[in-house]
């Protein structure tokens, strides 16, 4: 857990690689960078960090005696840069890294966050439905006698059991969250809830293509900062917040080790990398040119994410509305279907 949401990261990294440029940091610059007040932790932070460089410290060393602050695959990424006297570059890199990482989270948040607005003023919308004009309607039928179709027998029935079941509802659901919580500190519960994550649909594709997508831009940047591709893996799945694809991210560079070609990994450990990514792996092996190969697929696979985030987000709002407004719908045309008979009846 770190003290930087991934915006304000970026931030810090960019300014760390244009000081890292310019050969110094100053030491009181943190209050310049983030502000007095709003952000006085971030500046404080900055500051410990630029007293320390100043003092003849290592950055590496730095950020990882501040190991609750920065995550380890930046950590690793200045390490790494550091002996390969290419800590600037490696720097810019990152940020620009994580510069991406932002804007798509920012198009995952806004195609999530309409879906789960409507979802919300949709359950809301029918709990008032169910809990209260229900309950007006079924005084109305019993006072009248009137013989009641299957849609709306089923809609009051669901009425009533909400009624007398609410609350325990909402208890077992809470409680049922709370498990899951619980269930994903378990390692091998986890890894098995992560790989059945990427079998949701539109949703398990877009967690696939981040993280093959996590994986090229990674290994780039360790391979450009003298990392071994074996380290790389190791880095790759540092920075993966799905467990079942770092663990598979492990067991490749544990092979890697050992001396198996990629050809071999990938096909003795079918189902981590996406069929794209491996081709382009095993064919960069063949050719030693690891380099241009992930830059190419880089450039491509951030078009194509952000596409598909969009795409995402221009079907889904259309699909949620049909849903929750035929829902909707639905209940209110149970509610009324009785009036017909009601008319038939005074006719």
């Amino acid at each position: 857990m770190t003290y930087f949401n991934l915006r304000e990261l970026t931030f810090f990294v960019h300014h760390l690689a244009l000081f890292a440029s310019r050969g110094a940091v100053p030491p009181d610059s943190g209050a310049y960078l983030f502000g007095k007040r709003a952000k006085g932790r971030h500046a404080e932070i900055w500051n410990q960090v630029a007293a320390k460089l100043s003092a003849g410290q290592k950055l590496s060393f730095v950020l990882r005696e501040m190991k609750n602050v920065f995550p380890d695959s930046m950590v690793r990424l200045v390490e790494s840069g550091e002996r390969a006297g290419q800590l600037r570059e490696s720097l810019k890199q990152y940020a620009g890294f994580l510069r991406f990482q932002t804007k798509l989270r920012e198009l995952v948040s806004i195609a999530l966050g309409y879906p789960t607005l409507l979802f919300i003023c949709t359950m809301v919308a029918v709990g008032f439905l169910l809990s209260y004009v229900t309950q007006r309607f079924i005084d109305m039928f019993k006072a009248l006698g009137v013989t009641l179709p299957l849609p709306t027998r089923i809609v009051l029935a669901v009425s009533e059991f909400m009624s007398r079941h609410g609350m325990q509802l909402v208890v077992i659901g809470f409680a049922l969250f709370l498990l899951y919580r619980l269930l994903r500190k378990i390692t091998s519960i986890r890894i098995w809830l992560d790989a059945l994550s990427l079998h949701w649909p539109v949703f398990g594709n877009l967690q696939d293509k981040m993280a093959m997508l996590n994986l090229a831009e990674t290994t780039a940047m360790g391979l450009k900062s003298g990392i071994a591709l074996h380290e790389s893996f190791d880095l790759a799945a540092v920075s993966t917040t799905n467990m079942f694809l770092a663990n598979g991210f492990v067991r490749i560079a544990d092979d890697i080790r050992s001396g198996l070609s990629l050809r071999e990994i990938l096909h003795n450990r079918p189902g981590i990398l996406s069929r794209e990514i491996s081709m382009l792996l095993i064919s960069a092996e063949r050719h030693g040119q690891f380099d241009k190969a992930l830059n190419s697929y880089i450039v491509q696979q951030r078009d194509v994410t952000s596409d598909y985030v969009k795409t995402m987000t221009t079907l889904i709002e259309p699909i949620m509305v049909l849903i929750f407004g035929g829902a909707i719908g639905m209940i209110v045309m149970a509610l009324f279907f009785p009036m017909f008979n009601m008319i038939n009846i005074v006719k």
